[in-house]
């Protein structure tokens, strides 16, 4: 049984625009489910890993609903999320932020939101494992194409 780690949520209008502006943002998607995410410096202060989780209200008119849908993403990345997420930052001195965004109309049951975040999971951590063989953190590749 895996113990609850809360991470610090994204509350900064600084680290949002940092996470979607950002030149090495890359995004997941693992329908219903699109999680965005962006390796970035650590500041003096900042925790290794914090999230986003954001729910449309295009898509549910009532908050009852978009909170439950934050619930099930909450829990299910809870339940989910690697082992080393938080050290692979530290060790790297940067800060890894992750948005998890809600891209359907429809609700599924938590089983479902669970499965497909653990999907969504792996492949964000099999990316991070490339970008960690080719480039260390803190420095970005150029590609100039003329």
């Amino acid at each position: 049984m895996k113990t609850y780690k809360l991470y610090p949520r994204i509350k900064s209008r600084n680290l949002m625009e940092r996470l979607f502006n950002g030149k090495d943002a890359k995004a997941v998607t693992v329908y219903p489910l699109r999680l965005v995410y962006n390796k970035v410096e650590n500041d003096a202060d900042g925790v290794p890993v914090q999230l986003l989780f954001s729910v449309p209200k295009r898509h549910f008119r009532h908050a009852i609903d978009r909170n439950r849908v934050k619930r099930q993403m909450r829990e299910a990345f809870r339940l989910n999320v690697p082992d080393g997420l938080a050290s692979y930052a530290r060790d790297n001195n940067a800060m890894l932020l992750i948005a998890c965004l809600w891209i359907s109309d429809k609700k599924l049951p938590s089983a479902d939101v669970a499965h497909r975040m653990s999907k969504a999971m792996r492949k964000v951590v099999t990316l991070i494992d490339k970008e960690r063989e080719s480039t260390p953190i803190g420095t970005s590749v150029s590609t100039d194409e003329k």
